[in-house]
């Protein structure tokens, strides 16, 4: 009946967010030597529209070894690039960024991230 469908349609040359259109072609979670509850987070981001856009806010989830989530935060760009990065993901570029997060709980172990 068409009530409960969602139709998205972009002009040539759109720059919108389309947080969707952005894959996690690597990343790597490790806790950092020295810095007990400090973990580095390494991403390669890949933007699959065809048009440039905004990196995204990051929810992170920090996980325990069952898998439940021990805590959640989200990270605007400007959080995780800092003021000296253009914040603007070219279509079909690969995007390596490095942030650190802190957790107050022991078990962590993994994590669940969520594009905004």
């Amino acid at each position: 009946d068409g009530k409960n469908s969602r139709c998205v349609m972009r002009k040539p040359g759109s720059s919108g967010p389309d947080p969707e259109s952005i894959r996690i072609v690597d990343r790597l979670f490790t806790a950092i030597d020295g810095q007990p509850g400090t973990y580095q987070l390494q991403l390669n981001l890949l933007n699959e529209a065809p048009w440039p856009q905004p990196f995204p806010t990051i929810e992170l989830s920090l996980l325990d070894s069952k898998g439940i989530a021990l805590a959640r935060n989200r990270f605007d760009v400007d959080q995780y690039l800092g003021n000296n990065t253009a914040h603007i993901l070219e279509p079909g570029v690969t995007t390596n960024i490095t942030f650190r997060v802190r957790s107050p709980l022991a078990d962590t172990s993994g994590f669940m991230l969520e594009f905004l």
